[in-house]
């Protein structure tokens, strides 16, 4: 599960640049049923993979894995 307090915006970055998730199966080593629980927000990737991701969606870790603002 994604780490409290962050949303992870992966799926929508995939389907503005076309880019399919199979793509980030051999850059990052993993299987496609682990990218598509980082995809999806199941799991939060490694440090290493967040960087090899946001390398190829040519878009900063921080666009990627928002960090949500509580308005309390």
């Amino acid at each position: 599960m994604l780490r409290e307090g962050y949303e992870c915006k992966l799926k929508v970055i995939l389907a503005e640049t076309g880019i399919r998730q199979k793509a980030l199966c051999e850059p990052t080593g993993l299987k496609p049923p682990a990218i598509s629980a980082i995809v999806n927000g199941d799991s939060d990737p490694h440090v290493t993979t967040a960087l090899i991701i946001a390398e190829i969606v040519g878009r900063p870790i921080q666009e990627i894995w928002l960090k949500q603002i509580n308005s309390k």
